[in-house]
């Protein structure tokens, strides 16, 4: 199994100085987890909920979804707070699971066609939802994983794009990031094929 391709890619909104979006990628026990925070709003405070919204993910990683975005909200409260987006790839299992609260965009491309999962509705720090959200599907070499704040609107990226195998992962999310993220935002973007 070849090793999985991945790029990041994070840019301030344009005129501060910190960036309130931030991005993991972590590899546990062979398993892959790619992770978008965005702190509300934009600069420091922005950056700092990111940050510990990233912190607190990267800290729970062996515990689940469901308790990794439990965790989160905790540790966001008294920040601005944050929404986030987490993908579990499990390559030897064949297998991957993503969680959505609030605004984050997740593809996958795959063989049989794109998949979005559902984003639950909140803000971590605020309002945990409900009943979190959790997409499953099984993973085959060739995959492709792309995460996004807000800063880039949601379909913007077209899929030819995601296609070009002549730019690498790293390539492709600065092209991303540059041609289509926001000025007026913050822009944070991860592609893993």
């Amino acid at each position: 199994m070849e090793k999985l391709e991945i790029g990041v890619y994070t840019r301030a909104r344009e005129g501060e100085i910190a960036c309130g979006d931030a991005c993991l990628v972590k590899r546990v026990e062979g398993v892959i987890f790619l992770a978008v925070g965005d702190g509300i709003g934009h600069g420091p405070e922005a950056a700092r909920a990111a940050e510990i919204a990233i912190a607190s993910m990267e800290s729970s990683m062996n515990t689940g979804l469901v308790n990794i975005f439990q965790l989160c909200h905790r540790e966001l409260r008294g920040t601005r707070g944050a929404v986030a987006a987490l993908c579990r790839v499990d390559r030897s299992q064949g297998l991957w699971q993503a969680a959505i609260v609030g605004n984050i965009h997740v593809k996958i491309l795959t063989a049989k066609g794109i998949i979005t999962p559902l984003a639950t509705p909140g803000i971590l720090g605020y309002n945990y939802p409900h009943q979190l959200l959790i997409a499953k599907g099984s993973y085959q070499e060739g995959d492709l994983f792309l995460i996004h704040s807000d800063g880039i609107q949601e379909g913007a990226v077209p899929l030819a794009l995601l296609a070009n195998y002549r730019l690498t992962a790293e390539e492709l999310v600065r092209l991303i990031g540059e041609k289509y993220g926001r000025r007026d935002d913050d822009v944070a973007v991860i592609v893993a094929r």
